[in-house]
């Protein structure tokens, strides 16, 4: 998980919680949460992505291993009063997404062939609505909410539209031979265009069409897991990776990839550990946080 303000950067630590820093003096703390039941630490294991509301609360995720269904619970934090509520989930958290204000959509892993997705009011701090998947679909990894009543979903086995009136899930292809699987992570939205990055490189779906225009080693990147996305202008995105930054750029059907040897820190980038705002681009590694100068 990753955030920033004028002055701050926010990011979730892996098994420890959430790393403020001020970007003015420099300074940096520690933010950690505790179970309101038994007083314990909550465990960051698994991390999210973190979410901002129209007041400028973060809403984010502790939880450990999904697979052995220990306890999550979603958190906001009101940097302004460095206030913090505990919200404590029926299952296991693996996705957090806000739509339109007030909603923000949580993800579950209810067991190894269930899923659920809630539906939070942030202004009270309610959960408002829940939905059972009407069948298994695989961990939901991320939720992109295409208008009130339709959400796309990526997860460990594909994309997925999940229709909320009719409780029906139609899967997209993205292979033209539909017994291939590909785990999606995040979904991205630029020019018109679905950016969704997976573990098998990325795939590139335009509602109404039915290709899927697929991007991976064999077209030149240097890894094929993508964890990030950003529009530069139209047909011109960089990708954060497993191995270094590529600049993609369609119109010219370009690649361009940069790794250490260029001058990047690291070579391996966060999964949910990007942002972007007007000063640039952001990406979370293991040690801290680039921004990637396009200049």
């Amino acid at each position: 998980g990753l955030y920033k303000t004028d002055s701050t950067f926010y990011a979730l630590a892996n098994n420890h919680g959430l790393m403020v820093k001020d970007l003015i003096s420099g300074k940096e703390k520690l933010v950690q949460f505790r179970n309101p039941a038994t007083r314990q630490l909550l465990n960051f294991e698994r991390l999210t992505t973190i979410e901002a509301d129209s007041l400028g609360k973060l809403w984010f995720a502790s939880g450990g291993n999904i697979e052995n269904n220990d306890v999550s619970h979603l958190i906001s934090y009101n940097p302004k009063t460095q206030h913090s509520e505990i919200h404590p989930v029926t299952a296991p958290i693996s996705a957090v997404q806000m739509g339109s204000s007030p909603d923000l959509w949580v993800a579950h892993v209810v067991n190894e062939t269930s899923q659920l997705i809630t539906r939070y009011d942030v202004r009270n701090s309610r959960m408002v609505e829940a939905w059972d998947l009407p069948e298994n679909v695989s961990r939901i990894n991320d939720i992109f909410p295409q208008d009130s009543n339709s959400l796309l979903l990526a997860t460990d086995v594909g994309l997925y539209n999940f229709d909320l009136l009719q409780n029906t899930i139609h899967r997209i292809e993205l292979h033209s031979n539909s017994q291939i699987q590909s785990t999606i992570f995040s979904i991205f939205k630029y020019d018109g265009k679905f950016f969704l990055a997976g573990r098998d490189g990325l795939f590139i779906y335009t509602p109404g069409q039915s290709a899927v225009n697929h991007i991976s080693m064999a077209d030149g990147l240097r890894n094929n897991i993508i964890t990030a996305v950003f529009r530069e202008n139209k047909d011109k995105y960089w990708l954060g990776t497993f191995y270094g930054v590529t600049l993609l750029n369609l119109k010219q059907n370009l690649i361009l990839n940069y790794s250490v040897r260029d001058g990047l820190p690291e070579n391996e980038f966060n999964l949910n550990s990007y942002f972007q705002d007007n000063s640039g681009f952001y990406l979370g590694y293991p040690d801290g946080v680039i921004k990637l100068d396009l200049r």
